[in-house]
């Protein structure tokens, strides 16, 4: 059985841009690039084609409700937090899924952020199976903005990485106070 890997996403956003964003309804993701390359790109027990229908975003009212249900169970480790000094906002869920076809629609989700965030080059979504410690350092998708736009990249940066690392770390930590890596 597959363990689930965590996903985490640093964005820098205004204020009234995360309200926005927020507040508005899960966006159409399928024509945003290089879903069929990445998919492609994946090693995944009886792998299917990716169709159109796959691309589908989350049927909730709003993106907030989106995240809210995955908070609803305590054992995902959802965090949402705001840092109002460098206006960033980080996403964390420290058991997101080993399903692609789970993490479809959540990448789609944050990759839609891009009309309101700031153009900033260092964001990034990152899913990396960080609890189990048996990737190879291979991740299991990895997205950077460039700009409002964002891309699938081969190849996960050392600082992004460290980053998400060190964020987990600590979430595991207020978590479990005893544990021990």
């Amino acid at each position: 059985m597959s363990e689930p890997s965590s996903l985490f996403a640093k964005i820098k956003i205004k204020p009234n841009g995360l309200k926005k964003f927020l507040s508005a309804p899960p966006a159409p993701f399928a024509d945003l690039p290089g879903w069929d390359a990445w998919w492609d790109s994946r090693e995944m027990y009886d792998k299917s084609t990716l169709r159109r229908e796959d691309l589908e975003p989350y049927g909730s009212k709003t993106n907030r409700a989106a995240l809210k249900a995955w908070q609803k169970d305590p054992e995902n480790g959802v965090s949402l937090d705001y840092d109002e000094a460098s206006q960033t906002w980080y996403v964390s869920i420290l058991m997101f899924s080993e399903n692609y076809f789970v993490m479809l629609a959540m990448l789609g989700l944050l990759r839609s952020i891009g009309p309101y965030k700031e153009p900033d080059d260092t964001d990034f979504i990152l899913v990396h199976p960080y609890l189990w410690y048996d990737s190879n350092g291979e991740s299991n998708a990895y997205i950077c903005f460039k700009g409002n736009e964002s891309f699938f990249m081969d190849k996960v940066k050392k600082r992004d990485l460290k980053l998400a690392s060190a964020y987990w770390k600590k979430k595991v930590r207020k978590l479990l106070p005893d544990f021990d890596d």
